[in-house]
């Protein structure tokens, strides 16, 4: 398997695995990423960070001298062979989302730059499979890309970034999908806003007592559609403790020989 690596600080390697950003590289970053946890090098390594097209690897110097463990790396990588097809462990999660209005002001400009009625441009969002790809810029915050080119959106960012973007807040910048997990600034055109929480530093729900991350790089999504009494009942239910998550274990087979 063909990989770049690169030196970041004395702890880490920068692992590149693409130049092109498309659900193809993504797909071979997670794969790549969980053989690299499966494998003998393992107990060498404090954490890895994937990407859209590399992983960032931080490696233990109590453990390994540097340039035995980028070394080993190499030797890892060059020993993969590449597959055409590929099976990742992928959970399947489903998440509420209020569409639209307040909560979603720029879904009739994301419904324009597509050509489409905002009714369709909800039936996309709501009904397509967003594969999330990486964990990124705030805690908790997973940004996905579309697994049916068909139902894909694209849409410009924000000129301008705006200061504050509400917790909840379903995001689409280019193609890809963002989940604000805490209010933060954000320039991804605003289409709506969930009533659960991505990220809980404390466990409020039991979907978080193994971690305050709800998703993982790897999981599957749907944006199921809500409408606003639904939105405020699954809200009031988060705040009693009661809600419970729809995820389901699953592999994912996806052939990339074409």
């Amino acid at each position: 398997m063909q990989a770049e690596i690169r030196w970041c600080g004395d702890q880490h390697l920068a692992l590149l695995i693409g130049e092109v950003v498309n659900l193809q590289t993504v797909l071979r970053v997670v794969d790549l990423n969980r053989r690299l946890l499966d494998s003998e090098l393992s107990p060498l390594i404090v954490e890895t960070v994937p990407t859209w097209c590399s992983i960032l690897v931080h490696f233990d110097v109590e453990e390994v001298r540097p340039r035995d463990f980028a070394r080993l790396l190499d030797e890892f990588v060059r020993g993969l062979i590449q597959a055409d097809t590929l099976q990742i462990a992928s959970r399947q999660v489903t998440l509420p989302v209020l569409y639209g209005g307040s909560v979603g002001p720029d879904l009739e400009f994301v419904a324009e730059a597509n050509g489409i009625s905002a009714a369709e441009a909800v039936r996309r969002l709501a009904e397509g499979t967003h594969f999330v790809g990486m964990i990124s810029f705030i805690p908790g915050q997973a940004n996905c890309m579309w697994i049916e080119p068909d139902l894909a959106l694209s849409t410009p960012k924000y000129v301008q970034p705006r200061t504050l973007t509400p917790e909840g807040t379903v995001g689409l910048g280019g193609s890809s999908i963002a989940l604000y997990s805490v209010p933060s600034p954000g320039g991804f055109q605003m289409v709506g806003r969930m009533p659960v929480p991505t990220y809980a530093p404390y466990p409020i729900l039991p979907a978080f007592e193994a971690s305050p991350i709800l998703l993982r790089v790897g999981d599957r999504l749907r944006l199921r559609s809500i409408d606003r009494d639904q939105y405020d009942t699954i809200a009031q239910s988060v705040r009693e403790g009661t809600y419970a998550y729809q995820i389901e274990e699953s592999t994912l087979t996806v052939d990339l020989s074409s």
